[in-house]
């Protein structure tokens, strides 16, 4: 498919509330749950929903408007990613839509939060493109007071270290159908999304790039599908896919559990706080895993504990086989 065709099309597909696929319902919400009751009906059961109230405490709720994060932030460099087509990542389109970029911050929320009355920059790539500060800590590293404004939610248990990532958009970013091994909370601060979500017992209907599972990587856990312009005759079984919808909005946390399949599209400029956990899953432990992978030996690794646990199942053994080969190289 000509990159053309792809950006025409994903640009239809903003013009139309039409889905080409079925709607099961929408996900369901709950108030803040104590920690044993969000563990054993929802993480437990593998079971997303959205959370009220889970960021009342959190002085960046209220705190973190974008002219006070230019402000406080607005000097820190790093990267972000503009695309032609509004994907995020696009691993079929050649050459590539997206570039990355080193930019300072006050400049990336110039272009993806533009302010009434203030020229608009000059495109990188091309008019209409989008913009995005895809799943980075370095705010948080850069700036601890930014860190200071988040809380590790009471639901996760008073031991739950969780680790945080931010994602900042502009109107039209898309994060196309996959999947992630650890559980996590997207936690909506400004702006609003839609999000799809179909459960991992579909795998066999929504065609994943890698032939094992667990995929490793970004590349291996997409979907192969475009879910919004599906070619049925390559792609047969996903005709009987049916997907879970969820609109956030400030304040809402939507929980996508380990291995849930989910395409997130952002609807006005946006910032979510990922805050990836384990738990219910030996994938998502295997997730968690992957520091000690960047920090460790191999041979040091087999003495770890949640290594030792997951050696017990057959299919994660083979995982964590292929994640030694890649620390070893």
């Amino acid at each position: 498919m000509r990159s053309e065709e792809v950006t025409m099309a994903w640009k239809a597909r903003r013009e139309t509330e039409q889905v080409p696929f079925q709607i099961q319902g929408k996900v369901g919400r709950i108030e803040d749950p104590p920690h044993s009751v969000f563990f054993k009906k929802y993480v437990e059961a593998n079971r997303p929903v959205v959370l009220s109230g889970v960021m009342e405490d959190w002085p960046a709720l209220d705190r973190w408007s974008w002219d006070h994060l230019a402000a406080v932030a607005g000097d820190c460099t790093g990267e972000v990613i503009v695309s032609r087509n509004g994907l995020y990542p696009d691993y079929v389109t050649q050459p590539s839509p997206m570039a990355k970029v080193e930019m300072r911050f006050a400049e990336f929320l110039r272009r993806a939060v533009p302010a009434a009355g203030m020229e608009p920059l000059p495109p990188i790539l091309e008019p209409g493109e989008t913009i995005y500060l895809y799943g980075k800590s370095y705010l948080l590293d850069a700036v601890p007071a930014l860190r200071a404004d988040l809380r590790t939610p009471a639901c996760l248990g008073p031991a739950a270290q969780p680790f945080q990532r931010l994602w900042i958009s502009s109107a039209g970013c898309v994060t196309p159908l996959h999947y992630d091994l650890s559980n996590g909370f997207l936690c909506q601060v400004r702006g609003a999304k839609r999000v799809w979500l179909f459960d991992p017992g579909q795998g066999g209907r929504l065609y994943p790039r890698g032939a094992q599972f667990p995929g490793l990587d970004n590349f291996e856990r997409q979907t192969q599908v475009d879910i919004h312009h599906p070619d049925l005759d390559a792609f047969p079984e996903f005709r009987h896919a049916t997907a879970l919808e969820c609109h956030l909005r400030q304040g809402d946390t939507l929980f996508i559990p380990s291995n849930w399949w989910h395409e997130v599209e952002t609807l006005e400029p946006s910032l979510s706080v990922q805050l990836a956990f384990a738990g219910g899953t030996v994938t998502s432990e295997l997730a968690v895993l992957s520091d000690l992978f960047k920090r460790k030996k191999p041979e040091e690794l087999m003495t770890e504990p949640s290594v030792q646990r997951l050696m017990q199942d057959p299919v994660m053994m083979q995982a964590l086989l292929r994640m030694l080969a890649g620390a070893a190289r």
